[in-house]
């Protein structure tokens, strides 16, 4: 008897029956059903293979979260072939980088992308056809060319997805870069679906950002990273209503949040400050309230959690990375139910519990786990069914990253309190130490966010002549108090913990520089990377 397949086709078999009048909405501009969208489906399969795509081939793209990329993001993986969802923020050599390396036979990118696509084309080895997505024609010496619309439109609506090996590669894509070249990381659709499922169950235990099918679900997480999250599977299968930014906009976010009654989204800090920082927010108090927010990528602070829970948002975090969509998650266990706010906060504001078959250790630098006592930090150790199994095609960086029995050394700082919650502290080459001391970055810039001038911040390691490594503080502040806050204000107020017995007084910060900006990453993350590089020749005594 034939094995089952989990493949992608099997998760379009309850939302069609149960919910295919549900809407999938972009913009302003287009709104179509689950039917509807299905139909479109078996229209980009027929148009895809009409211009010699084939099971196996890669099919990169370059877009924001619009409708056509959902439509990719399922009628690829679904006709055999594979998705590569290409970071448009990377620099345009690891564009070229990641593209040859996936060796992509087409390259699907919208029309706003057409002078990027020119620039690199001469360098893409493998590329043999161009489809652009416009409403418009454009003029472009790329050949062969084909509008995206041009050949939907006019392909058959009758096709059959196939049915292959849950093992055939869905997706690819790389991590963001900040050490090095991006790493290759592709996944199955078993994997993929697996690793639905992990996330469906954690949704069942207790927890403020719980996901329903009555939801709409806002999609903030870049489809051109880390799939989005999972939550183009996960609101399909769930049936819920879906609503796609496109390109980010904290006014459009705003917007659609009150326009479409959205219930749930998710994203990294950046996108949370995108509206939560935008000087029409109050006008928008009402949206807000009852939001569900699933905040990842780099551990928040506690005042941006409080912030977003006094417009009324309903959030909490969870671990994940591009090796693996999801690991933990701060759901409440069920003594904490009745706790106040504050107190639960104190868990909700971390990356949570291990999902259901996720194992996660805490190791020392000989890989024995450290105490449960919310102190002792080591290294996060990861084992579970949705975590990629190797750097693709890349041996060295996978027997560097992989034990023999199949851990996988994240590079992530953590402790694990008494209840077994996990607390990211800090990426081992982001941590300071100091006379041979850890100093973790994010507890203090934690601290530090918490003053009320303060808009965010980010703490990395200087050269000091007497200790290695002391900190240095970087402080944007909020506008009202731009030029009106002092080094030693902030001094004093981190006093306030050391007094408090909440961090040792040596943790404190050297020198506070205020900017006006952080480098970002190419998923919207602090790049310490340049920051360390830009104050490179500072030395602290």
């Amino acid at each position: 008897m034939r094995k089952y397949p989990l493949i992608f086709k099997k998760l379009w078999l309850t939302p069609l029956r149960r919910s295919p009048d549900k809407e999938i909405v972009y913009r302003f501009e287009k709104r179509v059903t689950y039917r509807q969208f299905y139909e479109r489906l078996k229209k980009v399969a027929n148009a895809l293979e009409s211009i010699g795509v084939k099971k196996g081939d890669r099919i990169g793209v370059i877009d924001w979260n619009t409708l056509e990329y959902l439509e990719l993001y399922f009628a690829i993986p679904m006709m055999g072939a594979t998705l590569h969802t290409i970071n448009l923020r990377l620099p345009p050599e690891q564009i070229v980088y990641t593209t040859n390396y996936a060796e992509d036979t087409f390259l699907i990118f919208r029309d706003e992308f057409l002078p990027l696509v020119e620039k690199i084309s001469p360098h893409l080895k493998t590329v043999k056809g161009w489809i652009v997505i416009s409403e418009k024609g454009v003029t472009t010496s790329l050949k062969p060319l084909y509008n995206y619309h041009d050949i939907v439109n006019s392909a058959s609506s009758v096709y059959e997805f196939p049915e292959f090996d849950e093992d055939t590669d869905a997706a690819i894509y790389f991590t963001s870069g900040t050490v090095g070249l991006p790493k290759p990381v592709k996944f199955s659709h078993r994997q993929l679906i697996l690793q639905l499922m992990i996330n469906l169950i954690s949704n069942l235990y207790p927890g403020v950002t719980r996901i329903e099918c009555t939801d709409t679900i806002l999609h903030l997480p870049p489809f051109f990273h880390g799939l989005g999250w999972m939550l183009p599977f996960f609101g399909t299968l769930l049936g819920c209503k879906q609503v796609l930014p496109g390109r980010y906009d904290g006014k459009v976010i705003l917007e659609l949040i009150k326009r479409e009654k959205v219930t749930y989204t998710a994203g990294v800090p950046t996108l949370l400050m995108l509206f939560l920082n935008h000087p029409e927010v109050e006008n928008y108090r009402d949206a807000l309230k009852g939001l569900k927010f699933l905040i990842d990528g780099e551990h928040p602070t506690r005042s941006l959690m409080m912030r977003a829970w006094s417009y009324g948002i309903r959030i909490a975090e969870a671990y994940g990375m591009s090796e693996g969509i999801g690991f933990t998650f701060a759901n409440l266990k069920e003594h904490m139910l009745d706790w106040d706010l504050e107190r639960q906060m104190d868990y909700l504001n971390k990356a949570g519990l291990p999902a259901p078959f996720v194992e996660i250790k805490v190791v020392d630098e000989k890989g024995n786990e450290v105490k449960w006592d919310g102190k002792t930090i080591g290294e996060v150790w990861i084992r579970s069914p949705g975590l990629i199994t190797e750097y693709w095609k890349d041996e060295a960086k996978t027997k560097e990253a992989f034990t023999p029995d199949g851990w996988f050394k994240t590079g992530d700082l953590a402790v694990i309190d008494e209840e077994g919650y996990l607390l990211i502290i800090d990426r081992a080459k982001d941590v300071i130490k100091s006379g041979g001391e850890w100093i973790p970055s994010k507890q203090v810039e934690d601290l530090i966010a918490s003053h009320e001038a303060v808009l965010e911040t980010a703490v990395i390691a200087v050269r000091s002549e007497k200790w290695g490594e002391r900190p240095l503080a970087l402080v944007i502040p909020k506008p009202d108090y731009k030029d009106k806050i002092s080094e030693q204000e902030l001094r004093s107020h981190l006093m306030k913990y050391v007094d408090m017995g909440k961090i040792p007084k040596w943790w404190i910060p050297d020198k506070f520089v205020f900017v006006n900006e952080f480098p970002r990453t190419s998923v919207g993350k602090v790049d310490k990377k340049v920051l360390r590089d830009q104050y490179k020749d500072l030395v602290l005594p």
